[in-house]
């Protein structure tokens, strides 16, 4: 059954010289399909992607894909202690990129909330770009 929920994400983005942090929060749907754990949701217009789509899926603590469909269209892909190439579409193209998951993590509550962190890094042509943590809070939203 699809629930509303409050979404958090908070971004944590290390480079070899520079930290960026953002953090977004958006409405959207959560449900379990296939012993999966999904969450959509519309992109913001602050995000630049606001005519876009996002859908998560976490499968336990092994993998995470987050896919954004609309005008700049992407899959990320992380497995713990794997690394995938992923194409992602920017403004100026599409570039392939590895992404090495290094932590997964669920934490979901026995009141519908739940606390998920997924830790990973990416490279272009095998030289690390960005160290990455993404930190999402799910609380649901009460009628």
């Amino acid at each position: 059954m699809k629930k509303e929920v409050q979404i958090t994400i908070k971004s944590d983005i290390k480079t070899e010289d520079n930290r960026d942090n953002i953090e977004l929060t958006v409405n959207g749907t959560a449900y379990t399909k296939d012993n999966c754990y999904y969450l959509c949701y519309k992109e913001s217009d602050e995000s630049g992607f606001g005519d876009s789509s996002v859908i998560m899926k976490f499968k336990g603590k092994d993998s995470f894909i987050m896919t954004r469909n609309g005008a700049s269209s992407s899959q990320l892909r992380v497995e713990l202690n794997k690394r995938n190439l992923c194409s992602y579409a920017t403004p100026y193209g599409s570039i392939m990129i590895g992404i090495y998951g290094t932590k997964i993590d669920t934490d979901f509550k026995n009141d519908g909330n739940a606390d998920m962190i997924v830790e990973y890094s990416i490279d272009a042509d095998m030289a690390l770009l960005s160290e990455n943590k993404l930190h999402i809070n799910i609380r649901e939203c009460k009628n």
